[in-house]
């Protein structure tokens, strides 16, 4: 429907951005495949309804690599595609949780130990 409608062309890979080796052998397919490339998005990303202080560590490791240091990776990877196909753009996609205070990810309580 996109392709349709906007007249682009549309690629699904499906990966797990936390695994090192992804985002540059995503960078390669697309060189491979010759896709002008003109934007990226970064929209992965994952929270949890956890309290963060019952969170096992390799739950928090993951959630990092997944929310920040994908991200980062990818752009390192892209960014010379994007060059290439001036004017082009990096979308940078956050959680609006991130603005809101949510009682179950830090209480007060947890913060007032002294």
């Amino acid at each position: 429907m996109l392709e349709e409608r906007y007249h682009i062309q549309v690629e699904i890979l499906s990966a797990d951005l936390t695994n090192e080796s992804v985002a540059p052998r995503l960078a390669s397919w697309s060189t491979q495949n010759n896709l002008p490339l003109k934007m990226l998005c970064n929209v992965a990303g994952m929270g949890g309804t956890n309290d963060f202080l019952k969170l096992p560590p390799d739950s928090v490791k993951y959630m990092i690599r997944l929310n920040l240091e994908s991200p980062v990776i990818m752009v390192q990877h892209f960014l010379p595609l994007l060059e290439k196909n001036q004017p082009s753009f990096i979308l940078n996609v956050s959680s609006m949780a991130g603005f809101s205070p949510i009682p179950v990810k830090i209480s007060i309580r947890h913060l007032s130990r002294g």
